[in-house]
């Protein structure tokens, strides 16, 4: 039986090429060009769910030699048909590795972890049968590689909250960590990562990138109905009434959908898929992997450093106000 190698952290997105946005070029400060851009891939037609992939590379390396990926991208860039500019998109199917990009929302006031995958090859389909049988291009925005688990939350017996650590890169001279928040949808996934998964443990996992529906009910005085305006006037002032009352019966119907529904809210999780692998601190030393205490220490030393940086950004003088709906 072959050897499994042991993924540290590697994202894949397959599916239709939607668009590039974000584009830049330039030159640095050196006189080195960069070149970056955002691919917009469609991974589920069913549900038109997209994702973005973020790439940026140097034309030269360190060396002074140039960067075969900063010519990919000038190629993909060129030549790959997607859904904006050719009414139908290319096939392609990115790699990269998983990280996060915490920032200040303003009109919030608060602190957002944005999942961000960061490219670092692409291939499209170009109908090698080959390929589509290894299921290559098979639609998917999938997670492979390590977690240090740090918090396990239960909510109940068919969902939990795992928070843990990734390395963004494969060697402990480069530990760069990311705080991500992992759910666990199904008493299944439930069972099985209480069964494995404890607090400052290493694992290898699986997860998808994934729209979730998170379902919030609002305070009543949100969703209470309205009365209507009595029809008392003549003329333009009886007119202006009828105009408020169609509106209050559509707003009726809102609020009722919402006390009884809920608001849903789409955002993109992380959802996990199943674990193969618990690590010891043997196995961590003997492959020389970047989750020795050093690198976990230095990882969260990083984290906290950015989370205190924006945390000062936030202003408190409206934090306790609520926010309207």
């Amino acid at each position: 039986m072959p050897s499994m190698k042991t993924i540290i952290n590697q994202v894949i997105i397959a599916g239709e090429l939607i668009d590039f946005v974000n584009v830049k070029s330039g030159v640095s400060k050196n006189g080195n060009e960069y070149f970056k851009f955002n691919m917009v891939i469609e991974t589920n037609k069913e549900s038109s769910e997209q994702h973005q992939v973020e790439f940026f590379e140097m034309k030269n390396n360190f060396d002074g030699k140039e960067n075969p990926r900063f010519k990919s991208m000038v190629t993909a860039y060129e030549e790959y048909k997607s859904r904006v500019t050719d009414g139908e998109g290319e096939i392609v199917r990115v790699t990269g590795r998983l990280t996060m990009n915490p920032y200040v929302s303003k009109n919030e006031n608060k602190i957002i972890n944005k999942i961000v995958g960061k490219g670092k090859s692409m291939h499209r389909d170009r109908g090698d049968e080959k390929e589509r049988e290894k299921g290559l291009f098979d639609f998917c925005s999938i997670f492979k590689g390590m977690i240090f688990v740090d918090k396990l939350e239960e909510i109940d017996a068919e969902n939990m909250k795992v928070k843990a650590l990734v390395n963004e890169y494969k060697s402990k001279k480069g530990a760069v960590g990311h705080l991500i928040d992992i759910d666990v949808i199904g008493k299944e996934y439930v069972d099985g990562v209480k069964a494995l998964l404890k607090e400052n443990t290493i694992a290898s996992i699986g997860l998808k990138i994934a729209d979730v529906v998170d379902t919030v009910f609002l305070d009543e005085d949100k969703t209470v109905e309205l009365e209507k305006r009595e029809m008392i006037g003549f003329g333009d002032g009886l007119k202006e009434i009828q105009e408020y009352n169609d509106w209050v019966d559509k707003e009726n119907e809102r609020r009722k959908d919402l006390r009884e529904n809920g608001l849903k809210i789409h955002r993109d999780a992380l959802v996990i898929t199943g674990c193969s692998r618990i690590f010891t601190e043997e196995d961590i030393e003997k492959e020389d992997l970047p989750f020795d205490k050093d690198s976990i220490n230095d990882m969260f030393d990083l984290v906290e450093d950015k989370m205190a940086e924006l945390e000062a950004q936030l202003t408190y003088d409206n934090m306790n106000e609520d926010v309207p709906f």
